[in-house]
């Protein structure tokens, strides 16, 4: 795929340095983040008058159809496009022709990088945090209580009466319950707005 920036040069660029620039092996997952940002962006330009309604028309319906399209599999992403941006930026050019270019009018791809991380993360937060409480906190616990079966806890008031005994892995087992049930505000407010996520455990 060609670079928007390589019209000046006179041969491709070293694949070791191209390697180097490319982003598209990481940012690739952030497609759908970054055509949001792209028909918000669009939205703006029709409303302050830079591009027609027919042009913004064409532009989302031919994002959403892209959209649509990456996630059939129907279009494949150019891992040899320099980033995302880039790849679905000449996807919608190769659609619309010149009334894809219009899209980038009033943007820079620092915007957009900084958007897609943003968008991305915020929805992807709170799955990484749900599964680091989940598979490495919680279940090592219990797996440590399970090992522990045989060990008996004796429990004493302060005057060491006996009020109470019960086996260690009982204890593993309500430690890792009360650490699921005080983590998962701190998870839901890491994620205030994000209501669609389910932390059932």
């Amino acid at each position: 795929m060609d670079k928007m920036w390589a019209g000046r040069f006179g041969k491709a660029l070293d694949k070791e340095a191209d390697d180097f620039n490319s982003s598209i092996h990481f940012d690739s997952k952030m497609y759908v983040q970054d055509i949001k940002g792209s028909i918000a962006h669009a939205s703006m330009l029709v409303k302050q008058g830079i591009i027609s309604t027919e042009d913004y028309e064409e532009i989302t319906d031919g994002l959403s159809s892209i959209c649509d399209d990456i996630t059939s599999g129907a279009l494949p992403v150019d891992m040899e496009a320099e980033d995302i941006h880039t790849f679905i930026e000449g996807e919608l050019t190769k659609r619309l022709d010149s009334t894809g270019k219009r899209l980038h009018t009033a943007r820079s791809r620092n915007d957009q990088v900084a958007l897609d991380i943003r968008m991305y993360l915020k929805e992807e937060i709170s799955d990484i945090i749900h599964s680091c409480i989940k598979e490495i906190l919680i279940e090592k616990i219990i797996d440590k209580g399970i090992y522990e079966l045989t060990i008996t806890f004796i429990d004493n008031t302060f005057e060491m009466v006996r009020i109470n005994s019960y086996k260690k892995t009982a204890w593993y087992s309500l430690t890792g319950e009360h650490i699921q049930f005080t983590l998962f505000d701190r998870v839901r407010y890491s994620c205030k707005g994000n209501t669609k996520k389910s932390f059932v455990i």
